[in-house]
């Protein structure tokens, strides 16, 4: 077992409401890259709630912000999950369903394997 995990979490801003039309070929896909991911060597954990997505979870006051939280047993995992898995199609279309932001919004930090928060 690895001394430590890897948490890692994105911010986006969704352009649309997730029940436009416009975002039909990200929300009709999350399920499927979820269950990817669950299955993925190195995955750990992901924030979800009882929708089995963390869309409708507001981390903000602003509605269209959205989160992913995740953990993973390495950043080798993680980066293997992100970029050689169908889940690079998705990502290479973000464009089309999240805002381009101006600020950081991806951070990776290391976690004590079995770490249950604050």
């Amino acid at each position: 077992m690895a001394s430590t995990h890897i948490a890692q979490l994105n911010i986006g801003r969704f352009r649309y409401p997730t029940d436009d039309p416009r975002m039909a070929g990200f929300m009709r896909n999350l399920d499927r890259i979820n269950a990817l991911a669950e299955r993925s060597e190195g995955f750990v954990w992901r924030l979800k709630d009882e929708s089995n997505n963390a869309t409708a979870i507001r981390p903000a006051t602003d509605p269209t912000t959205a989160v992913n939280l995740s953990v993973w047993e390495s950043v080798e995992a993680l980066e293997r999950f992100v970029w050689a898995t169908v889940h690079k199609q998705f990502y290479n279309r973000k464009a089309e369903w999240f805002e381009p932001l101006s600020r950081p919004h991806f951070v990776l930090w290391p976690i004590e394997p079995g770490h249950s928060g604050p």
